[in-house]
């Protein structure tokens, strides 16, 4: 699941590259959700993205599928794009208000632009209220505490979020469509207590790997003396456990909350609107304070694991997979297969449960919770629960890493990735892999930085080294994704195939190869991978909308419609989208009325989308509503003279309602604009045939717009023989003949082809009687009854052939 909140990714994306030039020029609009003419909804690919900013991105980010960061540290600005069936379309926007560091320290230059409406350089909480009104929601910190604050407003677009940092200043300004976590956020916040007792976010995670399921939650306000309580409890395990709170808090600020959680009293630590917090369910207020120290140090435990991941460390990251192996070795001794312990280490605690018949395995978790109630019995004085993990407990969470050379040449290169520097990191990244050559993430990291400098063959190389044998590998997934990069689909598709087998219960695997299928143009592949996707994860409506959009390329309506659906009712973000792709199926069903009245629902939440509004014109059109059509062209016209399927559609309205010389002349506007649109050359040269009279001896300008269109399909037997007819229509046989001779050898079987080569053939002969015309016209009608003995007209062109034969016989 990708994360849909830029708030809270953003720190992790930026990275430290030379300012660019001061854009004064940019301009942020609030109302509108535009930054620099970049519309939130619109379509926009980096090309685009790059020409309003006035430069290239300093970085761009793709690793969540169908999610793409465009980020200009230098101008302080960031574009977020999603894909959607028609390309890439812009779903956030985001500035950095003041100057700083990003999350690895790197510098981040202030928004080199305006704001409308303006906004000065010293703005507070209180004075964005002031220009802007009452925020849909907030998160403003209690008297006395320092802490971030949130101010979110609701706009057409979607959401607009202010974020304050603990002294106060201005830090980021959001825009953003809203996404599936997003479900009834514009209620209004619940101020039934303190300023404590805040709206919350849906979307949470706890283990760091991947969001947990998602489960409502609401905030309770605090009695004095639970907070009392509390905060003596959390002061204690910050003399204890520096190491831990120090991690903890070094990543975000961390704030502690009383919450009601519904379906489940247990306590959670949660990451919400880039601040992270301590969630003390209802239960916890019944116990001792022995009782509130394990909790709260078990879930700080989560926290400093999950964002220590999110870091990127280097040693972090390898001691994950020391710690995995003996969780994983732990459960085999319970008696569980090796999928099954896999399954439970990586959290999968009920899927497990329920394959062995239990009620729950919340005994067996993964490393993240092994490790967390390791700390909070150590903070305890009590023992862990596994055997052998003491040690992991102090490096990982407490932060006594022992330092070796491995360890510094990991942390050396991380640092210079974070910073730009590939040159650097890739000199660190070899100190780390010569010093200990069988640990694989010193290579993979090396390949990212030698896929950076652009040198794919050498990225190629590291790869292989890192993946050594191991298909279930996050190597194995990177050389897939670098080999799609370098158009080796086929191997991609190859070490997919072999990570889905070492490791199926992992999604990316499907996903990726199901991508893979897509370019092969293999559609049946893509959607079983697909298929196989959604059932390890049902909510996954991206997959849902990519299949269904693979059953619409076949043709499989029925199933495309029931994709869509289900995207309109589960993911509110994507449903309009949904809505229009759904549309389309129903005018591919031959049903225009349902059709209609998709695009309709789409036009009122967006009524300058653009997609919609050009289907709107098809299905109006199949519904042979040529009014509305004409009606609905112009009025696109007039905001965009230069609309190509606008007037394409309204030539297509004018002819079908014998308008002729307005289709034709509209027709020829579409070539201007465009001049390899076939559909309009045939489409004037039909009206031209329509027209043609004496007075409008046009019969010849149909044949060379027949002529233009083959040129741009020149296997097309059909525009040969229509541009025969017009040919011999404008008195020009020869060229008639060579038209339908071309179209009778592209299309051999068809029958009328003959027969009108025979025609021309013989009207030649008639014309010219000392060639041998009547000779050829003979042998074409002898084909056309070889094809169809039956003919009645094939028949008929026979004998009024084999008649003038015998006539030319008997002359003198």
């Amino acid at each position: 699941m990708k994360p849909h909140n830029l708030l809270l990714w953003s720190s992790l994306l930026l990275v430290a590259l030379p300012p660019a030039s001061a854009h004064a020029g940019l301009t942020c609009d609030l109302n509108t959700g535009a930054l620099n003419g970049l519309q939130i909804g619109r379509l926009a690919d980096a090309k685009a993205i790059a020409s309003a900013m006035g430069t290239e991105p300093g970085f761009v980010d793709d690793n969540f599928p169908g999610s793409t960061g465009y980020l200009f540290p230098g101008l302080g600005a960031e574009v977020t794009t999603f894909e959607d069936d028609a390309g890439e379309v812009v779903s956030s926007l985001a500035v950095h208000y003041t100057a700083g560091q990003d999350f690895y320290g790197a510098p981040v230059a202030r928004y080199q632009g305006g704001f409308v409406p303006a906004l000065g350089q010293h703005e507070t909480v209180s004075s964005i209220k002031e220009k802007l009104g009452v925020p849909a929601k907030e998160y403003l910190p209690a008297p006395g505490v320092t802490e971030p604050s949130l101010l979110v407003f609701r706009r057409p677009f979607g959401k607009m979020t202010f974020l304050f940092g603990v002294d106060g200043a201005l830090r980021h300004i959001t825009l953003d469509k809203l996404g599936p976590g997003d479900e009834g956020w514009t209620a209004p916040p619940q101020k039934s207590g303190p300023a404590d007792d805040v709206w919350m976010q849906k979307v949470v995670f706890r283990d760091g790997v991947e969001p947990s399921v998602e489960a409502p939650l609401a905030a309770k306000p605090w009695t004095a003396q639970e907070k009392r309580e509390a905060l003596a409890v959390l002061a204690g395990i910050r003399a204890r456990e520096a190491g831990l709170t120090d991690r903890v808090v070094g990543y975000r600020p961390l704030s502690l909350y009383r919450a009601r959680r519904i379906g489940a009293e247990s306590a959670d630590a949660l990451t919400v609107q880039g601040m992270q917090a301590v969630f003390l369910g209802d239960s916890f207020f019944g116990f001792n304070a022995a009782g509130m120290t394990r909790i709260l140090t078990h879930e700080l435990a989560h926290l400093a694991d999950a964002f220590g991941r999110h870091s990127g460390d280097p040693a972090w990251l390898r001691l994950t997979e020391e710690a995995r192996s003996r969780v994983v070795r732990h459960f085999q001794g319970l008696g569980l297969s090796v999928h099954k312990a896999a399954l439970a280490s990586k959290g999968e605690y009920e899927e497990v449960a329920k394959k062995e018949g239990f009620f729950s395995l919340w005994s067996c978790l993964s490393p993240s919770e092994t490790l967390a109630d390791a700390a909070a019995d150590q903070s305890l004085g009590r023992s862990p629960r596994l055997p052998g993990v003491d040690d992991f407990v102090r490096r990982r969470l407490l932060g006594a890493f022992l330092p070796d050379p491995w360890e510094e040449s990991m942390h050396s290169g991380a640092a210079a990735m974070g910073s730009g520097k590939w040159d650097a990191a890739i000199e660190a990244f070899s100190a780390a892999a010569l010093s200990e050559p069988t640990q694989g993430i010193a290579f993979l990291f090396r390949a990212e930085a030698w896929e950076k400098k652009g040198e794919l063959g050498r990225a190629a190389a590291d790869l292989d080294r890192a993946v050594d044998g191991n298909a279930g590998s996050e190597a194995t997934l990177r050389r897939a994704k670098l080999r799609l990069k370098n158009q080796e689909t086929g191997k991609a598709v190859s070490d997919l195939t072999e990570y889905i087998k070492a490791v199926p219960w992992m999604e990316r695997g499907y996903e990726l190869r199901a991508a893979a299928y897509r370019t092969l143009g293999d559609t049946e592949r893509a959607i079983q991978d697909y298929s196989a996707l959604l059932e390890l994860a049902p909510g996954n409506m991206q997959a849902v909308g990519r299949r269904g959009d693979l059953h619409y390329a076949r043709k499989d309506y029925d199933k495309a419609i029931a994709d869509f659906s289900l995207v309109i009712l589960k993911d509110p973000a994507n449903a309009m989208a949904a809505t229009l792709r759904r549309g389309r199926c129903w005018l591919g069903k031959s049903d225009p009325e349902r059709a209609l009245a998709d695009l309709e629902a789409v036009l009122k939440a967006e009524p300058r989308n653009w997609n919609a509004l050009g289907l709107l014109m098809e299905t109006s059109f199949a519904r042979g509503d040529h009014a509305r059509v004409i009606t609905e062209a112009q009025g696109i016209i007039k905001l965009n003279a230069k609309n190509v399927f606008a007037r394409l559609m309204l030539g297509r309205s004018l002819a079908a309602t014998q308008r002729w010389e307005e289709a034709v002349a509209e027709f020829g506007r579409v070539i201007e604009l465009d001049p390899r649109n076939f559909d309009a050359y045939v489409a004037r040269a039909k009206a031209h045939e329509r027209l043609d009279s004496p007075f409008h001896p046009s019969a010849g300008l149909a044949a060379e717009d027949y002529a233009s269109a083959i040129s741009l399909s020149t296997g097309n037997a059909r525009l040969y023989y229509e541009k025969g007819l017009a040919s011999r229509k404008a008195g020009m046989p020869n060229a008639a003949q060579d038209s339908f001779y071309k179209a009778a050898s592209l299309s051999p079987q068809t029958v009328e082809y003959h027969i009108a080569k025979a025609e021309a053939e013989l009207g030649l002969w008639l014309h010219d009687k000392s060639t041998n015309w009547v000779d050829s016209a003979s042998a074409s009608i002898g084909t056309a009854l070889r094809l169809a003995p039956e003919n009645e007209d094939a028949k008929r062109l026979a004998a009024r052939i084999e008649s003038e034969r015998k006539g030319s016989r008997t002359e003198p």
